[in-house]
């Protein structure tokens, strides 16, 4: 399947716009099923059963667990480093890196000092840009494909290449989330042409921006669980056949309305780049190049992200006890608020 820069273009976009479970209702009901939902449970359902308190303590408490999941190999390919760098790619990680760091730090819920210190140090060690890229370095060499990086290295060497990733390193070069919305509500009496929209929709499907993102996050959840589920109530577990339904739902539910947030944020980061450029490099996805750089980039960055959050979910654990986690530790993709339909 041919998905080219998914990761470059939506996965940031997700981690960018996606919220932490602020008002979630975890229940269970007389079947032992768990489900989550934005209400309180009505009177009459089955609540969960509630999970022990930790002990107030000055110091976090620390549970005997299973040791951290290590990270992976740091071992690449030489020849990565210089297509990320003409890509854009590695300074675009930092970015995921830093995002992914505050949504799973944000998850936790409110902590005393001392345990939000303990959390700082722990998830500002394993998602600190240099060390993040490092994996994602490592697990783009496992899809090297000499000839094709070739190919992608002569096209980005273009000028219409060297100014696609211009606008893209510029644009993430720090979060845009509140730039964004201010030039989505300037949409309103400043529509962009029909032709430039459609483009943007072909570059979307050509890039997997939007199916990239559903996969990342479902990456983070199913990273997440694999550590808290066995640290909770039996009863209160989620089932490997409920998590996959509620993935489906999800990618159905939110699908539109991601994909009309990406067009969105695309508007804004292509505003110097021409129809024609856009274009050319539509066509670049759709080549056989394009389609194996996008899908080795997704890949990599998905795996990055779910081995760096287990690694971390795993520490976190012995310092913030799982039912505390806000949600149960789920996550959720962003609902934007849609002022203008395209």
């Amino acid at each position: 399947m041919r998905r080219a820069l998914a990761t470059i273009l939506g996965l940031g976009l997700l981690l960018t716009a996606v919220p932490i479970f602020a008002d979630t209702y975890r229940s269970v009901d007389a079947n032992g099923n768990v489900t989550y939902s934005d209400s309180p449970p009505r009177p009459g359902d089955s609540p969960a059963p509630a999970a022990p308190t930790a002990p107030a303590t000055d110091a976090p408490p620390v549970r005997d667990l299973p040791a951290a999941v290590p990270s992976r190999s740091s071992a690449f390919h030489p020849s990565v480093e210089r297509l990320l760098d003409a890509t854009g790619l590695k300074h675009q990680a930092r970015l995921i890196a830093l995002q992914t760091r505050d949504l799973l730090s944000g998850n936790l819920g409110k902590l005393d000092a001392d345990r939000r210190r303990h959390v700082d140090a722990i998830t500002d060690r394993d998602f600190h840009p240099d060390n993040f890229y490092g994996v994602l370095r490592s697990e783009f060499s496992r899809h090297v494909d000499e000839p094709r990086l070739n190919e992608v290295l002569a096209w980005y060497a273009t000028p219409v290449g060297r100014r696609v990733a211009a606008a893209e390193v510029r644009f993430y070069a720090s979060d845009r989330r509140r730039e964004v919305e201010e030039f989505v509500a300037g949409l309103a009496n400043n529509r962009p042409s029909p032709v430039r929209v459609a483009l943007l929709q072909r570059l979307d499907a050509a890039s997997g921006a939007t199916e990239g993102s559903l996969d990342l996050f479902v990456a983070i959840n199913r990273s997440i669980i694999r550590v808290v589920e066995p640290l909770i109530p039996a009863q209160s577990r989620i089932g490997a056949g409920q998590i996959e339904s509620q993935a489906r739902q999800i990618r159905l539910r939110m699908q539109e309305s991601l994909r009309q947030t990406n067009i969105f944020t695309m508007l804004l980061l292509y505003q110097g780049v021409t129809d024609d450029e856009l274009r050319r490099y539509i066509e670049f996805l759709e080549s056989e190049a394009g389609a194996w750089y996008g899908t080795a980039a997704r890949q990599a960055i998905v795996a990055a992200i779910a081995s760096t959050v287990e690694r971390t979910a795993g520490e976190l654990v012995r310092v913030v006890p799982p039912e505390q986690w806000v949600g149960g530790g789920m996550t959720r993709p962003p609902v934007p608020t849609e002022k203008l339909k395209l």
